[in-house]
């Protein structure tokens, strides 16, 4: 962590605390203020000031990280249009049987002949210690 985004939490600290301090006072209204009043707009004011500056340093990360989310929602978006009036779960199945049906038959295949060739083995971890 930068020095940079120690100062904007600090900031937003500093603001937490004044406001926890200043709820012992009256904060009254924005026509009568109170003695709470312009602590608490301050600590407000800090506390926005510190996001700011924790955010814009964190800026690179931050938008690293929504590319990121934006290029898979992108692909998202455009596998859904392919989806079918009967709703996600027959389009999900329809697109995927192929595969579900492929892998299905390789497990069982790896079973038969795991058991046939390990037949005092009790689990997967069994049989991959002994190959």
């Amino acid at each position: 962590m930068t020095i940079d985004r120690v100062a904007g939490l600090a900031l937003i600290l500093v603001g937490l605390v004044a406001i926890e301090e200043s709820r012992a006072f009256p904060f009254g209204t924005l026509h009568r203020p109170g003695p709470a009043f312009m602590p608490m707009l301050l600590a407000a004011l800090l506390i926005v000031f510190g996001g700011v500056v924790f955010l814009i340093y964190s800026a690179p990360t931050i938008l690293a990280d929504a590319a990121f989310a934006g290029l898979l929602s992108a692909g998202l978006v455009r596998s859904t249009r392919h989806i079918t009036s009967g709703g996600w779960i027959s389009s999900v199945v329809g697109h995927t049987w192929f595969a579900f049906a492929i892998v299905f038959v390789l497990a069982l295949v790896f079973a038969v002949v795991a058991q046939h060739r390990f037949p005092d083995a009790h689990s997967l971890v069994d049989v991959l210690r002994r190959l």
